[in-house]
């Protein structure tokens, strides 16, 4: 399992979005070790799980400031015998709004993200999700 911020092209800057090209990261990978089955990347806090070739990429997403959903936080169970990946969804709309109310000070950037794609969540794309 290899485990890196960004990705393995650029372990801190490296963008990996659901939709992303896996080929370059893959042979960087490969490059680096032969025997790695999983990546996980955070950096961009969109969840996903997509296998390629090989190797399973994950972005388990983000607790505290999801970006591609942004009322439904995310994380991830990943079983390191099996590779199985679970990734589970769940509402934070209320904890946002008493983050937004209990701190005036809260900087217009997390306020825009926040605001943004509170969308249900498309069928499909995420393998467990827990509705409040």
């Amino acid at each position: 399992i290899y485990l890196v911020h960004g990705g393995p092209t650029n372990n801190q800057n490296q963008y990996i979005y659901p939709d992303s090209d896996l080929e370059t990261s893959y042979h960087a990978l490969k490059k680096q070790n032969k025997d790695i089955k999983i990546c996980v990347s955070g950096h961009t806090h969109h969840a996903f799980a997509r296998q390629y070739k090989d190797i399973k990429f994950v972005n388990v997403g983000s607790i505290g400031m999801p970006r591609d959903y942004s009322v439904w936080a995310s994380f991830g169970v990943i079983e390191s015998q099996t590779g199985q990946v679970d990734i589970y969804r769940f509402n934070i709309e209320n904890d946002l709004n008493k983050m937004i109310s209990d701190y005036s000070q809260t900087h217009q950037s997390v306020l825009d993200l926040v605001s943004r794609n509170k969308n249900n969540l498309p069928d499909g794309i995420i393998l467990w999700a827990i509705k409040k």
